[in-house]
């Protein structure tokens, strides 16, 4: 198994408040276990989280007016084979 550090760093600017729904956090599976993560919505306001219909944690955030930053940072196990598993098809050749 290897560990891997996954994350983001989101910046929003609103002229007054809004409400955003965000996915951010890996999914969970016990084949990739999540052993650390810290989410931080800075000044924006952490309203509520839930599951949406596809099993994934969303939060539903209120932003404050101005820059608002939301950071993510989780350690991850994953597997040290490759991925073979095709599971979204080829990449597209890129052109050069």
């Amino acid at each position: 198994m290897l560990t891997v550090r996954v994350g983001c760093n989101i910046h929003f600017e609103c002229e007054s408040s809004a409400t955003a729904v965000l996915l951010v956090n890996p999914r969970i599976d016990a084949n990739r276990p999540i052993r650390q993560e810290n989410l931080d919505f800075g000044r924006a306001a952490k309203s509520e989280s839930f599951a949406d219909a596809d099993g994934n944690l969303a939060y539903r955030v209120i932003l404050e007016a101005g820059l608002n930053e939301i950071r993510h940072d989780a350690l991850v196990e994953v597997s040290a084979a490759s991925d073979k598993s095709d599971q979204f098809g080829e990449a597209p050749s890129v052109a050069t």
